[in-house]
């Protein structure tokens, strides 16, 4: 195998890397905006719960039943839910942020290997 069938093979397998590295992100973002919008609806549903009278009834829906449940226990079960959801979010911003610099550092590396070939090919 000669230098620069090395080297090209070497560009394939860390442009594989990068494409699986964009879809790692991508799917990381996607999970990112499904959580935020989980969260957007459960503040509504806290903020409509702290607006109730206290002996106000609450229901919530368990399969095809409405099963009544006290109001505390339902901010409580909301609240839980949101802090829930704060910490996944966190999780995947740092799972983000490092998929982007290990993007980032790929993407360098596929453009100088690019560069190196296009140079040896030239010469």
């Amino acid at each position: 195998m000669s230098a620069i069938e090395a080297l090209r093979d070497k560009i394939s397998l860390e442009a594989n890397d990068l494409h699986s590295l964009q879809r790692d992100l991508s799917r990381n973002m996607n999970s990112r905006r499904q959580f935020a919008h989980q969260y957007s609806e459960n503040d509504l549903v806290h903020k409509e719960l702290e607006r109730l009278d206290n002996d106000a009834k609450v229901y919530k829906l368990i399969g095809p039943a409405l099963i009544r449940q006290d109001k505390v226990e339902a901010i409580s079960n909301v609240a839980k839910r949101m802090g829930f959801i704060e910490h996944e979010t966190s999780r995947l911003d740092n799972a983000i942020k490092g998929l982007e610099s290990k993007q980032d550092g790929k993407q360098k590396v596929v453009s100088v290997s690019h560069m190196i070939n296009k140079v040896i090919v030239c010469n």
